[in-house]
């Protein structure tokens, strides 16, 4: 195996319990700082918007929707914790990974950090099933995402000055599907590959908890998927993704 990559283990597909790193509350946190942080600059925009002289309606307007966007997924979020804690509530499902990216997309544009930064992607024009729910998939995304504006953001502080770029691909095939984001900043270092995947290992000092690549991985889990994380080619890093596709038919 190239020794500047690394391939999270396989964890078992069991509901999230326990300490350490599968602890479901530490988890739980960790995922909904982001519907928190955007509920927070949404009531910040509605507040300043409303201290105008004459508030401009359709801008509130977008703001409370945004709010109120953000309130169902954090109670979705907390509705996931519990049923994946009840071994007695499972259910096959069947969901759309380009529509899930797409979503994630949508919400990672929300974060100041993706100020200067396209994201591009390359998507196949058909549905591309995985046995994960919508959530599951956003978390997954939106994990990877944040971890490539914070490494374009920290390059930026270095005196870097160019346009940030994350490029999202997805790659079906008949039996799976596969997805690479690469972006171009600070990259990683093959001194800590091995760990990335490990709970609470940060390279971000006290700007980081060191849960996002370990939810990632819990979660490509469940579906019989897997992760890998490796240097870019010419800069930044590169995260693959895979995971077998559901057909409808199967999942009825």
């Amino acid at each position: 195996m190239d020794p500047a990559s690394v391939i999270a283990p396989a964890v078992p597909a069991a509901p999230l319990s326990g300490t350490g790193g599968n602890d479901p509350l530490a988890i739980l946190a960790h995922e909904l700082r982001q519907p928190l942080y955007t509920i927070a600059m949404a009531t910040e925009n509605a507040r300043l918007l409303m201290e105008q002289g004459a508030p401009d309606r359709e801008r509130v307007r977008h703001a409370l929707e945004r709010i109120a966007e953000q309130v169902d997924r954090t109670q979705a979020l907390i509705t996931a914790t519990l049923t994946s804690a009840n071994p007695r509530q499972h259910a096959v499902v069947s969901t759309d990974l380009v529509e899930a990216a797409r979503n994630a997309v949508t919400l990672a544009k929300l974060l100041p950090i993706a100020a200067h930064v396209d994201i591009a992607w390359q998507l196949p024009e058909e549905s591309m099933c995985v046995g994960l729910t919508m959530l599951q998939l956003e978390q997954v995304f939106i994990n990877i995402l944040r971890n490539g504006l914070e490494s374009i953001a920290d390059r930026r502080k270095q005196g870097w000055q160019e346009r940030g770029l994350i490029r999202i691909t997805i790659q079906p095939s008949a039996r799976d599907v596969r997805c690479t984001v690469t972006d171009n900043g600070v990259g990683i270092s093959s001194a800590d590959t091995k760990d990335l995947f490990e709970p609470y290992f940060t390279t971000k000092g006290a700007n980081g908890n060191g849960l996002g690549l370990h939810i990632c991985r819990l979660i490509l889990g469940k579906a019989d998927g897997g992760i890998r994380l490796s240097p870019g080619e010419v800069e930044g890093a590169r995260v693959e993704l895979w995971m077998p596709r559901v057909h409808h038919e199967a999942a009825s």
